[in-house]
């Protein structure tokens, strides 16, 4: 089978090691056990800031980006969300008794309402299609904090990003999730407000300060750099290999974009629930449209874990079966 659904790919042995080391050294730091870090390790917050290219002074660790969320959500009425979009961001918002709202960035990047609501939206490489912001979009971003509307923007998947400038003056937060994998358990925020709004969420979700120093030192002992070079670089290959596979292999026109995830909207009166199961009668693992409220029936692909050859592999399999349409636009409206 090959999977193309968001697997998270196996560290290799050596990377284990490594960083088993890294929690060793942390682990026999008395201090880290006695001293607070109430905004986060400090070389880790300086580790973050120099591979994301922040200010450590205002960076915060927290618990994950749903934990950020938490405070975001407490301090608005409404979120703006846009749509397609991750539906974790969403649940977390309503749980924390916000209401959402979801648009595309047509829409989102001229909504002014400020004090009231929170403008939320993810780039670069954005889940699940791997939507960009170009340069009139983060003009537009600029404008639109100018006006005083409060902005994040998700910086998650900043690690996939070949050449990336964040947005002027806007919030930023993210989480090492898609790097590192689910058990890490830690994310960031970078604002010269949050941790202040933060305070209650952080009582009692601050992560332990000896874990957060373990990866401090895996970062600055080269554990990205190994990351990269064995996960991150592979997953952006067989990305590549996929749509170029599709356009000059099969045809099929493919939407710009970049980072390991793809939307791809499917063929007249062809179903998500038929298209998945023809796939995986095939070997082919994929990811509903509908579960990232994308507005028409569509496959969401995900590169992370696979080589280059199993994507052109997947690739003659998803064209072979006749699910997807020709035109690789996905439209989204505001809802």
């Amino acid at each position: 089978m090959i999977d193309l659904s968001g697997r998270p790919p196996d560290w290799p042995a050596e990377v284990v090691d490594a960083w088993a080391e890294c929690a060793q050294r942390a682990v026999r730091r008395p201090d880290l056990w006695r001293e607070p870090a109430p905004r986060g390790d400090e070389l880790l917050r300086q580790m973050l800031g120099e591979h994301l290219g922040l200010d450590p002074e205002h960076l915060t660790i927290t618990a994950s980006l749903r934990a950020a969320v938490l405070t975001y959500a407490r301090h608005h009425e409404r979120v703006l969300l846009e749509r397609p979009t991750y539906q974790g961001v969403a649940d977390t918002v309503v749980a924390a008794g916000a209401e959402v709202t979801f648009h595309p960035w047509t829409d989102l990047l001229d909504h002014r309402e400020p004090g009231r609501t929170l403008v939320w939206l993810t780039a670069p490489c954005r889940n699940p299609d791997g939507a960009d912001l170009s340069d009139p979009d983060r003009d537009r971003l600029a404008r639109l904090v100018a006006a005083g509307q409060r902005v994040v923007v998700n910086g998650t998947y900043a690690w996939f990003a070949r050449d990336h400038r964040w947005p002027e003056d806007v919030e930023l937060a993210g989480s090492l999730h898609k790097l590192c994998g689910l058990g890490v358990r830690l994310g960031w925020v970078f604002s010269r407000t949050f941790f202040d709004e933060a305070f209650a969420e952080m009582l009692g979700t601050t992560p332990s300060r000896v874990w957060q120093h373990a990866w401090a030192l895996f970062f600055r002992d080269g554990g990205y750099a190994a990351l990269h070079r064995r996960l991150i670089a592979p997953s952006l290959e067989s990305a590549a290999a996929f749509v170029e596979r599709l356009a000059t292999g099969q045809g099929l026109l493919a939407p710009a974009g970049s980072g390991t995830n793809l939307v791809r909207p499917l063929g007249p009166h062809v179903d998500e629930a038929t298209a998945l199961s023809r796939l995986a009668e095939r070997g082919v693992r994929a990811s509903a449209g509908s579960a990232f409220r994308c507005e028409t029936p569509a496959l969401r692909f995900t590169f992370t874990g696979i080589t280059p050859a199993e994507a052109v592999r997947g690739a003659d399999i998803v064209a072979a079966s006749g699910v997807l349409a020709a035109d690789g636009r996905v439209p989204a409206v505001s809802r």
